[in-house]
């Protein structure tokens, strides 16, 4: 393990269970070597078996023309990736789609021993398309499950892990909420709105700064034009938004002191 990626892929991984699931893919790449890939937030899915271990993964990623040539070879490409492929500015620029779905299949019969060894009589189904196409790009196979799905907490029948955070979802709901809040009425302080007579036109307000407007004398009368619905009490507003930004914060620091404990 020293020698591969996983410590750094490990701790991207573990950092994603703050949101319930962490997923990497362990493999062989082409020279060998011992390979691991962070799957990102997002972009997979899974299926459990009958005792609730994640058996199934399908997964979405992009990869260059030049990536897919030396995962699947040129013949594998379907025409939009041989076209950027042959093209020098979209080969190593243009990224593709491409979907990855690991799926157990049923070993060979016993007693046959005829291409054991080979991708289509292992375990798991490792199966790369391109979803503009439907072409499927590569099938091999793996013969242990090669994705670690790691769950914060599981909860149920849901696949997915449970992540700390919805049990604080109402309070980072409310932040956000006072967050726009905020800069609603902080915008309101730095540009408010105007009342003015009704014979005055927009035209007719210099409000740029060292602006000179010209006025009725009725219209000084009443005092006007005057700012206008910009008594909002930000200071309030952001009194409470540190209040559940603390509450929030305190409980981020719990869960990364939980996740270092795992990996160490």
């Amino acid at each position: 393990l020293r020698k591969s990626n996983f410590y750094a892929v490990n701790i991207a991984a573990t950092i994603d269970r703050i949101f319930g699931t962490g997923v990497m893919l362990a493999e062989n790449n082409k020279k060998g070597r011992l390979v691991f890939r962070h799957v990102a937030l997002g972009t997979f899915g899974g299926e459990e078996d009958e005792d609730s271990h994640v058996d199934t993964v399908a997964r979405r990623f992009k990869f260059t023309a030049h990536q897919a040539v030396q995962r699947f070879g040129v013949e594998s490409l379907d025409e939009q990736m041989k076209a950027a492929y042959e093209d020098p500015k979209q080969r190593y620029k243009t990224k593709f789609e491409l979907w990855h779905l690991c799926i157990p299949r049923d070993v060979a019969p016993a007693g046959n021993t005829d291409n054991l060894t080979a991708g289509t009589q292992m375990g798991w189904a490792s199966v790369y398309i391109s979803p503009r196409s439907q072409k499927v790009m590569l099938e091999e196979g793996y013969e242990e499950f090669p994705y670690l799905f790691t769950r914060f907490l599981k909860v149920g029948p849901r696949v997915m892990g449970k992540s700390p955070l919805e049990d604080i979802e109402s309070v980072i709901k409310k932040y956000l909420e006072l967050e726009e809040s905020v800069n609603e009425l902080a915008k309101k302080a730095a540009f408010p709105a105007v009342l003015t007579t009704a014979d005055m036109t927009p035209e007719e307000l210099d409000l740029r700064a060292g602006g000179v407007t010209i006025l009725k004398e009725q219209a000084l009368a009443n005092g006007l034009p005057r700012e206008w619905a910009s008594s909002g009490r930000i200071n309030e507003a952001l009194m409470e938004k540190e209040d559940k930004k603390k509450e929030i914060d305190d409980a981020i620091v719990l869960i990364l002191m939980r996740a270092r404990e795992h990996l160490m």
